[in-house]
């Protein structure tokens, strides 16, 4: 049924001279928010960074940032001289040895574990 059905007197709705209702209904979806804070944690006794793709983590410094919701996100894990990268935790998808893989959909934090490397001598002898 129309949702118009107001009219003048020239005529019925969407006749010539009624007022007009193309008989759409239209229907908003309340998709909620759209930005969410992906947060970056890091965790354990060694040292390392997070870096994103797209461009805004930086986790050294910058270990938060604000992305649009549904944006596809990577983080590289990357250990520092002496440590190493041990993994990750509230990642929904880990894919290979440093990368995690997010849709940001609500605001988030992943963790990510580097530790000391244990070996003793340069050469990799332990």
């Amino acid at each position: 049924s129309p949702v118009n059905e107001n009219t003048n007197p020239q005529g019925s709705p969407g006749e010539a001279g009624g007022l007009y209702d193309a008989g759409f209904d239209e229907v908003y979806d309340n998709i909620g928010e759209d930005q969410f804070l992906l947060t970056i944690q890091k965790e354990g006794s060694g040292s390392g960074s997070v870096v994103s793709t797209p461009l805004g983590i930086a986790c050294g410094t910058d270990c938060t940032e604000v992305y649009f919701n549904g944006t596809l996100v990577t983080l590289f894990a990357n250990a520092s001289a002496g440590s190493e990268f041990i993994g990750w935790s509230g990642c929904p998808l880990v894919n290979g040895s440093n990368q995690c893989l997010i849709s940001v959909t609500e605001s988030d934090t992943v963790f990510a574990e580097f530790q000391p490397d244990d070996l003793i001598f340069s050469d990799g002898f332990e």
